[in-house]
């Protein structure tokens, strides 16, 4: 009921952004739509929105929206057990977020990448990335994303048969 309605006035807010020739504003309403989509485990709308939002933002030049976009692709391909588009999603978020300077995004991507990484078997890459996040995190006082990605890195050494490593990492 909630998210019909609310589906409804982004669609008339894509009207609108139409009308105005303006897609900044459509990249941003597509995402919305997509996020909707996304929590009513409609991956493959999910995933139509959120491919025209990156093309809107792409087309605007917005590129922190082309890196909210490409972190939501990885979810869906993450969702639809496609690991490898999932990583090539964030890798491609991460060099915006690193054009930026953006340290918290750059972590939490780098996070993410790590889980993804070890799902894949590459337990080296995984790891190094494990460590960026943890580093990037500290960098800017964040100590709660910090034990985050240790726990991450930690459930990964545990799952690879390392319960000693996962217990150096983590304290």
């Amino acid at each position: 009921a909630r998210s019909d309605l609310a589906r409804r006035w982004f669609e008339r807010g894509l009207a609108i952004a139409g009308d105005l020739n303006d897609e900044g504003l459509r990249g941003e309403l597509l995402r919305h739509l997509g996020n909707l989509a996304y929590r009513a485990e409609d991956y493959d709308g999910a995933l139509r929105h959120y491919e025209q939002a990156l093309a809107s933002a792409r087309a605007a030049g917005q590129t922190a929206a082309q890196a909210h976009a490409l972190v939501n692709l990885a979810a869906v391909a993450t969702e639809q057990a496609r690991p490898a588009q999932a990583r090539e999603h964030l890798l491609q978020a991460l060099q915006i977020y690193k054009a930026a300077g953006n340290l918290r995004a750059q972590a939490s991507l780098l996070g993410n990448l790590g889980v993804i990484d070890h799902d894949l078997g590459w337990a080296d890459q995984s790891q190094a990335h494990f460590r960026d996040a943890i580093e990037r995190h500290e960098a800017i006082a964040e100590t709660r994303g910090a034990a985050v990605a240790r726990c991450q890195w930690g459930a990964c050494l545990i799952a690879q048969g390392d319960p000693a490593g996962a217990q150096a990492v983590i304290e």
